[in-house]
């Protein structure tokens, strides 16, 4: 008996053991507050990102000039029975600065005529596209070398008297010519050209043709790189 009142007695003076690992009620609060308190690393980074990037289009140049025009299109062209017919019309540029000095251009462009002093007619439809080349260039004047390819519908007699025929076969054009800068936005463009077309010859087989063009425009700045 008195062994069990001595083991109760050490038992209840017997301080009681805190496990190392665990910290107290108090600390643990204090880190939880200090946790949510701290944004995560992430969080942080993402807050730092500049907001242009996420709204930047990425398969748009950082140098990008878009300009378009209308003017006046004149082509010499070869034709069976005919030798060479003067042909007149208009053509539409587009042009796409992509740098300094390269660019791409599309036009399309119609001429039409009357043919063997008649009523008989002839005209040209050409649709073409290829890279601009701009060799030199002065505060108000550029030049440019160009090379075109697309398509182009030629239709005619072939004859005096005969019915007219067309072909619409594939074309390709060379040349250059010169940018004049009227204003900001306004720009006067002209050139000469080369043109490969295909037509009927005298004996009704279809035949290439060398035909060389005139062209003057008026162009309109669209948009202009901020670079400017």
């Amino acid at each position: 008996m008195k062994v069990l009142v001595c083991l109760l007695v050490w038992f209840a003076v017997m301080p009681i053991g805190v496990d190392a690992q665990t910290a107290p009620p108090a600390q643990q609060a204090q880190k939880t507050s200090d946790e949510q308190a701290k944004p995560s690393t992430k969080a942080n980074h993402k807050e730092r990102m500049p907001i242009y990037t996420a709204h930047r289009f990425p398969l748009v140049p950082v140098w990008l000039d878009i300009r378009a025009g209308i003017g006046y299109s004149y082509t010499n062209l070869e034709m069976p029975s005919a030798g060479r017919v003067n042909l007149s019309g208009a053509e539409v540029p587009l042009i796409a600065d992509v740098a300094p000095s390269f660019g791409i251009t599309a036009e399309a462009s119609y001429v039409a005529s009357n043919v063997f002093n008649s009523s008989a007619h002839a005209d040209v439809l050409s649709y073409l596209i290829g890279p601009t080349l701009y060799l030199l260039e002065t505060r108000r004047l550029r030049f440019y070398a160009q090379g075109l390819v697309g398509g182009a519908r030629v239709a005619g007699p072939i004859t005096v008297a005969g019915p007219s025929y067309f072909v619409n076969r594939l074309s390709w054009a060379a040349g250059g010519g010169a940018e004049y800068r009227l204003s900001h936005g306004l720009l006067w463009r002209s050139g000469m050209l080369y043109q490969k077309t295909n037509f009927f010859g005298s004996s009704l087989g279809i035949e290439p043709q060398n035909d060389f063009r005139f062209v003057s425009s008026i162009v309109f700045l669209l948009r202009e790189h901020p670079h400017h």
